[in-house]
């Protein structure tokens, strides 16, 4: 169901550690552009495959943007979340990855969706959590937001995550960066 999400976070794991360009914002998807969401300083975009990728250059932290095609109802993306995560976990690379929070309903920014958590250990045995978020800013087309952080970079990078999701807002006309 979700096989080019799935080609796209492995992507973004080899991102967590490499550094494009920064940005103040960033509009999704780069052509006809939905919705956008801050990027924090000291943080780096890539767009790679239709996706977005942010980065702390410090940390071992990646935010991940991308369109669901296949999903179209808030009942679809509640019913898909939990696999994605447990892919998307390990893809990353974490083992023991459990459910800390099932998916329910979220607000991303603006937008209400569904999120999901889940918490593992990475390659080098350190805790790591992986979060979901699937909304949809027209009420039809889903995108989905995952994110990856270490445990030990947690505390770090709180802030920057939660202005991310809390900054996500629809595109005005001629607002399109």
């Amino acid at each position: 169901m979700f096989k080019t999400v799935l080609s796209i976070v492995a992507a973004a794991s080899a991102f967590i550690t490499s550094a494009t360009f920064a940005d103040d914002t960033a509009a999704f998807p780069k052509d006809k552009p939905i919705f956008s969401v801050a990027v924090p300083k000291g943080w780096q975009t890539k767009r790679d495959g239709g996706s977005l990728m942010l980065g702390a250059a410090d940390a071992h932290v990646a935010v991940l943007i991308q369109h669901i095609t296949d999903v179209k109802s808030p009942e679809q993306a509640k019913t898909g979340l939990p696999a994605l995560a447990a892919a998307a976990a390990k893809t990353f690379g974490l083992t023991g990855a459990e459910v800390v929070t099932a998916a329910e309903e979220a607000e991303v920014g603006e937008f209400k969706g569904v999120g999901t958590e889940y918490k593992g250990k990475d390659k080098d045995g350190e805790g790591a959590s992986v979060v979901l978020m699937a909304f949809a800013p027209d009420g039809k087309d889903y995108y989905l937001i995952t994110v990856v952080c270490s445990d030990k970079d947690d505390e770090k990078t709180a802030d920057a995550r939660d202005a991310i999701m809390e900054s996500v807002k629809a595109i005005q006309k001629g607002e399109d960066k």
